[in-house]
């Protein structure tokens, strides 16, 4: 396995004469086989070997454990490291991330931190990347999630990323390596332990070269990508106006490379990779003025055909005009709107208190968001058996004008589904031939 890390190592450039490198050290398999060999490779590159740790404050006893291990290691190899102790769990709550999320994020800025500018070496092997390609095509993802993880980034290198991890625990038998195990990673309730687990082992019975066969999809996807990244590049440069982009530089380009110029944008305007359904509800408004809120501290807007992405500090006063619609509780200004799906039976159960407030989910065309009224937007009134614009409804029912712009509003790709204080568009009313509900309960 030696001479294939240092294969992967001058295949990518991962590594100069004379470089410093510092090794993301959990003390897992991986990442003990990863400092053991650039330990082993450090007179063939001229490297300085240094280690970091990071304990998330999740695993109590666990967690010290590993730390301890990781100690005991570099003191042995008089490796230089560095130790964080981090609360994620009070840190995913502070900032609105799941512990994943957060706990990925600050370990990579800890990295940073004890690189000073060095290289940055992550375990990360081909069994990761394939799980991780597997992971995300189940999220719906694009021909960028299929990528996977890549072979370097900015200042990040992966020496291990054509290893499997069969591969990686013989290393270590065999370089008689002892490591420690995480026990979250035997619980199949987590969904990539439950792919490596369950999944993987399904692929193998079909394809026992699936690992290969999965690897040449990861090399063609990156290719593709890699081309479309960089016509997106060309849109994004020719859709530059002052303030941000100008809608109207799309309207001749393919979906495909609006998508990637928006993304690009975000990217470079906050730092972070914008999720997909926000790409998707951003293109679907590009020609309504509209706001959609990325995470706490960032906003994108579209005002008078320019796409601008603006910070919280400058957007307190503005609130968002439309957010994506998910299952559970949604905050949308001062109003709280919780939507849930329910079987035919439990709707018939309680018929006369749901059904001004019930979809029929089988109408719904597209996304679903939360959003404030457009010019245009109208509904059926069943029991009046009549269509009105909510311009025309709202002056009916006498709502304050400064109030009419903050009513919420839920709609698809198409048309308005339900209105707080209306209920739910005719049009989409629940009949008895409907089978799958939607229901939409709103407080504030």
């Amino acid at each position: 396995m030696l001479n294939k890390v240092r294969k992967t190592i001058e295949k990518y450039g991962l590594l100069e004469k004379g470089d410093k490198v510092t090794v993301g050290f959990s003390g897992g398999a991986d990442s003990t086989a990863l400092i053991s060999v650039l330990y082993a490779l450090r007179d063939v590159f001229d490297l300085t070997v240094s280690a970091v740790h990071v304990n998330h404050g999740i695993r109590g006893e666990e967690a010290k454990r590993d730390e301890d291990f990781v100690i005991d290691f570099c003191k042995k190899k008089n490796i230089p490291l560095t130790v964080f102790h981090k609360d994620i769990p009070a840190e995913a709550k502070r900032c609105g991330e799941s512990e994943e999320e957060c706990g990925r994020r600050i370990r990579y800025e800890c990295f940073s931190e004890a690189s000073c500018g060095g290289k940055i070496a992550t375990a990360h092997t081909l069994s990761d990347s394939i799980e991780t390609m597997v992971f995300n095509m189940l999220r719906g993802s694009s021909v960028s999630g299929l990528c996977s993880i890549p072979v370097k980034r900015d200042n990040i290198i992966r020496p291990l990323i054509e290893c499997r991890r069969e591969e990686i625990e013989e290393y270590c038998e065999e370089n008689g390596l002892s490591f420690v195990t995480d026990s979250t990673n035997l619980n199949s309730d987590y969904t990539r332990n439950y792919i490596r687990r369950e999944l993987l082992p399904m692929f193998e019975r079909i394809n026992p070269s699936y690992t290969e066969a999965l690897s040449r999809l990861k090399n063609f996807a990156c290719e593709d990508s890699a081309y479309l990244e960089k016509e997106a590049e060309k849109l994004l440069s020719s859709s530059k106006t002052q303030g941000g982009l100008s809608v109207k530089a799309f309207s001749e380009s393919d979906p495909a490379l609006i998508k990637r110029a928006i993304h690009q944008y975000i990217k470079k305007e906050t730092g972070f990779s914008a999720e997909n359904r926000h790409i998707e509800l951003i293109c679907e408004n590009l020609n309504n003025d509209f706001t959609v809120q990325l995470n706490s501290d960032y906003f994108v807007c579209v005002r008078r055909s320019v796409l601008s992405v603006i910070k919280k500090q400058t957007c307190e006063d503005k609130k968002p005009s439309c957010i994506p619609l998910k299952e559970g509780e949604n905050k949308f200004g001062g109003v709280l709107i919780t939507a849930m799906r329910i079987s035919r039976e439990d709707f018939l159960n309680n018929y006369y208190n749901l059904l001004e407030n019930a979809v029929d989910c089988d109408k719904i065309k597209g996304n679903i968001f939360i959003r404030t009224r457009k010019e245009g937007d109208r509904v059926f009134l069943h029991k009046r058996k009549v269509s009105k614009t909510l311009k025309k409804l709202f002056c009916e029912m006498k709502l304050p004008k400064e109030k009419r712009d903050s009513i919420p509003v839920i709609s698809d790709s198409e048309k308005v589904l339900w209105v707080e204080g209306v209920g739910v568009n005719g049009v989409c009313r629940v009949t008895d031939e409907s089978e799958n509900i939607l229901i939409i309960k709103s407080e504030g």
